[in-house]
Parts: structure tokens; C-alpha cells; sequence
């Protein structure tokens, strides 16, 4: 994570996101809602999970919830060890890794959190500042939220090109050509929402790649305004899209997620590859656990106990 805010991908990344969720709407109502705050219902306060999201990760990383991800404003928030030591590769961590001397006893429990990882984090992390005891759907709000948003996006994405079309068939092109506009400025944010998981966990290190989902049948146009006025209404609709499109067969890719808690990658959490490492019976799984879930939620209530009800090292007798 430090590496993506060091070379600025973090704060990018989660700026885009509020870019692509406000086009939308903005586009459809013609002012800067991008400036609104709030949180769904309704298509404009819907940009309000990525104001939120941000807010809750410059918070978590830098301890301000409106300053911009940089390593400066991170710098002061990690204590003795300077935001340049605790990024990967650094002097210091690699230090740390190549220990050889004879590690204590212990066990390792890490956080396997669901997807969508990044949703459930901001979720438990909004729910960590309210001073209330935890419940079962704690991580659950933006992932409603996201979900919402994702299907009115796509209706409004479905509603602009259905407008584009009749506007096209009744010779209005301008009007087809600003309607397809709209449309392809809610998807967008449909798009980006959708693509946000994969983007979030290639910045926490927990992305290993992606692989071939299939391939969706669609129509792309390739004729001008120009173009388009020539061919209609002289002929057909169908005769125009013949002409001033492509059918076609398009992949698409999905995401090959590691496992994390949403903020920090398997990997690190279990040490992988150093001798700090521990042996499978002492590897701990916390499912559907987050990082902000890890001192309340009752899986890892479940793993303190495992912990602890042993016949090695860890046995805890009763007296």
C-alpha cells in the first residue's frame, strides 16, 4: 500500500473513481454534483460512496479524512518507523525479513475478508468511529450501497441509449449523438464501480492478475454525425447500423483476487517467503474477517479461542 501512495497510484486511483462515479450525473442534470455530498438513495447522491470511500481511506492512512495521499501527509501517521521504511523493499523491512536468528513461539491469525474486500473495509471502518458494539451486518452498508448504485447506473446507461435511438430513427442526430454521450458517461461509473474491487486489491498487493471471463456480443459505432446524415433516413435503421457499425464478439477479464483482510495482502500477513513464517498448523483463518474487524468480529472471536484450546505450546490449562 505505502508503495501505491509513493508513487502516487493511490490517491489517482481513488480520485478517478469520484471523476468516473460524477460524470453520470453530471452529465444528465448539467451541474457539478461531484460537489454534493451524501449517500444513496437517488442518481446524484449515489457519488457519495466514493466521496465516503475516500475519505474513509486518506483518513486511515493519513489520519486526515480531506487531505490529499501523498507520502508527506502519510509520513507522521506510522511513528517510529518512517513511511520510507515500512515500504516494500525498503533497508528496514528488508531487515526484518531475513531474521535468522531462532523466532519465538506463535501462532498467526489472518483476516480472509469477502468480496467485495474494499466495500466491507469502508463499511467496518465508518462503523469503527461510532463507539457502538458490533453486529453481524457491520460490513454490509456500502456494499448495498455499491450494489445500488451499480443497477441505476446501467438503467440510466439502458434509459440514454434507448432516447439515442429513437432520436436516430426519427432523423434528430445531434440529439441521438448527445443522448449517446450521456450514455456512455454513466457507464463510465458503471464500468468503474464494477472494475473498483480489481483496483483496489492491485493496491494493497493483493491482485495476482486476471484471466479470460468470456466474451459478450455488442455493436460499436464507428460513422460520424456526418456519416450517420447521409445514410439516414435514406435507408433503414438497420440498414445504418450495418454500415456505421461493427458487430462483434468482445472479451472480457475478470480479476484473480489473493486473500487479504481488504488492507493488507495473505502475504504479508503470514510472512510468506521470510523465516517469520509459521507451520500450516499454527496458520489461523479468520474468514470474512476485514482489518478494521480484527479486535470484533466474532470469527475472530472463534480463531482467539482455537488459539488457545490446544495440546501444544498454546494450551491453556484449567485450573
Amino acid at each position: 500500500m505505502l508503495n501505491s501512495i509513493a508513487n502516487g497510484t493511490m490517491e489517482s486511483t481513488i480520485t478517478n473513481g469520484v471523476d468516473q462515479i460524477a460524470k453520470g450525473p453530471t452529465a444528465l442534470n448539467g451541474v457539478p454534483v461531484f460537489m454534493i455530498t451524501g449517500i444513496p438513495p437517488g442518481p446524484i447522491a449515489s457519488i457519495g460512496i466514493a466521496k465516503k470511500l475516500r475519505q474513509i481511506i486518506r483518513n486511515q492512512v493519513t489520519g486526515d479524512p480531506d487531505i490529499p495521499i501523498t507520502p508527506a501527509n502519510a509520513t507522521t501517521f506510522y511513528g517510529a518507523q518512517t513511511f520510507a521504511d515500512l515500504q516494500q523493499n525498503s533497508t528496514y523491512m528488508n531487515g526484518i525479513n531475513s531474521f535468522s536468528g531462532t523466532p519465538m513461539q506463535r501462532l498467526v491469525i489472518w483476516g480472509n475478508e469477502s468480496s467485495p474486500i474494499h466495500w466491507r473495509l469502508a463499511s467496518s471502518q465508518d462503523k469503527a468511529n461510532q463507539a457502538t458494539a458490533w453486529a453481524s451486518n457491520d460490513d454490509q452498508t456500502f456494499v448495498s450501497y455499491a450494489s445500488t448504485a451499480v443497477n441505476l447506473y446501467d438503467a440510466q446507461y439502458a434509459n440514454q441509449l434507448s432516447i439515442a435511438a429513437t432520436n436516430n430513427a426519427f432523423g434528430n442526430f445531434p440529439a441521438g449523438i448527445y443522448h449517446t454521450w450521456i450514455a456512455n458517461e454513466w457507464k463510465a461509473g458503471r464500468d468503474w464501480l464494477n472494475q473498483s474491487e480489481s483496483l483496489w486489491a492491485n493496491l494493497i498487493g493483493a491482485n495476482t492478475g486476471t484471466i479470460l471471463g468470456g466474451f459478450i456480443n455488442t455493436w460499436t459505432q464507428t460513422c460520424s454525425e456526418g456519416q450517420w446524415n447521409q445514410c439516414y433516413p435514406a435507408n433503414s435503421m438497420a440498414t445504418c447500423m450495418d454500415q456505421c457499425g461493427v458487430y462483434g464478439s468482445v472479451p472480457y477479464y475478470v480479476s484473480v483476487q489473493a486473500g487479504s483482510d481488504g488492507l493488507v495482502p495473505i502475504y504479508s500477513q503470514q510472512g510468506t517467503g521470510t523465516n517469520w513464517l509459521v507451520t500450516p498448523d499454527r496458520l489461523l483463518e479468520a474468514t470474512n474477517v476485514n482489518h478494521m474487524e480484527m479486535r470484533g468480529h466474532t470469527n475472530m472471536t472463534t480463531q482467539f479461542n482455537n488459539a488457545f484450546n490446544r495440546t501444544d505450546f498454546f494450551r491453556t490449562p484449567v485450573w
